[in-house]
């Protein structure tokens, strides 16, 4: 931001959902680190990303912190498919199937996503634009805004900024907005920026 050239290539490890790392892989870095302490605990129940910790961030040289637009107020231990220990959102409550396969559903019961017994993580069986063919349509489908309004509220944004403020007055970390995926991404933006 200053406009000067930077004394090496910043590093991002878990800034956001492309940099993530999955939390068997993010549990086997934090042994070879000896990094005993902490946990592990996963954002992203998809792909199973883990929340990087800011032992691990320092340990590896990262320039960059995730911030998540909203965090779950609760935590459980869970289990990793390859038995190392994690911690999930307290709903968050997959379905085994008789073939050991996990699958999570919507709140209609619909499959939305599957992972294999072996797997890794889950694979997306559904989503609810797949018959979107125009944009007229598009515009009709109130899956978007249904979903902005459930994860972005007043309270959603008051926290966020309060994590923001302390992060940036605390650390010296690049702050990254992760989970903003969500419509309006301008709307936690904004807010920052007024609140300021």
């Amino acid at each position: 931001m200053r406009h000067q050239e930077p004394d090496r290539v910043p590093l991002d490890l878990g800034g956001t959902c492309c940099t993530g790392i999955v939390g068997m892989a993010y549990n086997k870095l934090k042994v070879y680190l000896g990094i005993g302490s902490g946990r592990t605990r996963i954002y992203d129940l998809g792909q199973q990303l883990a929340e990087p910790e800011i032992e691990l961030l320092e340990k590896v040289g990262a320039d960059v912190l995730p911030v998540l637009i909203s965090k779950p107020k609760k935590w459980k231990k869970s289990e990793l498919p390859d038995g190392s220990l994690c911690e999930v959102p307290e709903d968050f409550n997959p379905e085994v199937l008789p073939n050991g396969s996990q699958v999570l559903r919507n709140n209609t019961g619909r499959m939305i996503a599957k992972m294999p017994k072996d797997g890794n993580y889950f694979d997306g069986v559904y989503h609810p634009l797949q018959n979107t063919n125009a944009i007229e349509e598009l515009k009709k489908n109130t899956f978007l805004t249904m979903r902005s309004k459930e994860m972005i509220n007043e309270e959603v944004l008051d926290n966020l900024y309060r994590r923001v403020k302390n992060l940036y007055d605390k650390t010296d970390y690049a702050l990254m907005l992760s989970g903003a995926d969500l419509p309006p991404l301008t709307v936690p933006l904004v807010k920052l920026e007024s609140t300021e």
